[in-house]
């Protein structure tokens, strides 16, 4: 999958899914970007967050909302794998619209 990286997963106060927090230094060592789309597994199931760079985030660990831990069937301390997603549209009509 790419530049994955393995973090341990921290339960986010915010219940409603979709978004995740890691420490900003792993944008230069596994290409993930502020506001970019990143793949979360758990090994038996893959869910897409928006991924958001944040200081005050531990560096082996991945804020994660309620609902997406419940939809990864993980729990608070559990190990998963972050990979940065990659569009498969490049186009910019692409970019109007998606």
């Amino acid at each position: 999958m790419g530049n994955a990286v393995e973090l341990k997963v921290v339960k986010s106060l915010v219940k409603a899914g979709g978004v995740a927090r890691v420490n900003g230094k792993l944008k230069e060592r596994f290409g993930l970007e502020n506001g970019g789309m990143a793949v979360v597994s758990s090994g038996e199931k893959d869910i897409l967050v928006n991924l958001f760079l944040d200081e005050m985030v531990d560096e082996e660990n991945i804020k994660l909302r309620e609902e997406d831990i419940k939809k990864l069937k993980v729990s608070e301390d559990s190990l998963v794998s972050v990979t940065p997603h990659k569009r498969l549209l490049h186009t910019s009509f692409a970019d109007k619209f998606l």
